[in-house]
């Protein structure tokens, strides 16, 4: 019953979803491009890829910290836009911890898209077409699981603003 609420309110606030999930695959594409260069053998053989792995290492966790902030940020402006709706569901008799469950659901399905494939599908086309270093054997964060953290990163980030 709290899946297909979830799923209906999801489509029926696509206008607020619609960028909020656009901008997550932006965010999760960018982190798999840093993860890329970053294990890319072809950077690696370079001189001074020490140097340059450390940068890029950190620019992956700057990367993970404003995603987490603009995540925080846009679901609690979608929840501000929510307000009637989760009011008239108080008002219909669900307790706070009904509510609480299918929102977590929205951020399931909404971290579910958001960290689906199409985001390592964008960074490979970009990482290979845009930088012309010899890449040899490119897979986005391959062997890794940034798809679980990005996922927990969205429901976590939903239960801080809850």
């Amino acid at each position: 019953m709290y899946t297909k609420l979830a799923i209906t309110n999801i489509k029926n606030n696509r206008q607020f979803y619609f960028p909020y999930l656009l901008t997550g695959i932006i965010t999760v594409a960018m982190f798999y491009i840093m993860c890329a260069l970053e294990s890319n053998p072809g950077i690696q053989s370079m001189p001074g890829a020490k140097d340059l792995g450390l940068i890029l290492r950190l620019g992956i966790g700057v990367i993970g910290i404003f995603a987490v902030i603009f995540l925080f940020y846009t679901n609690s402006f979608i929840i501000k836009r929510r307000k009637k709706e989760l009011g008239i569901y108080n008002i219909l008799g669900m307790e706070k911890r009904h509510i609480a469950k299918i929102l977590s659901k929205e951020a399931f399905f909404t971290a579910l898209t958001a960290s689906s494939p199409l985001p390592k599908v964008i960074s490979t086309f970009f990482t290979c077409s845009k930088i012309s270093l010899p890449f040899s054997s490119i897979g986005p964060c391959s062997g890794r699981c940034e798809t679980l953290v990005l996922l927990s990163c969205f429901v976590d980030t939903f239960k801080l603003s809850y």
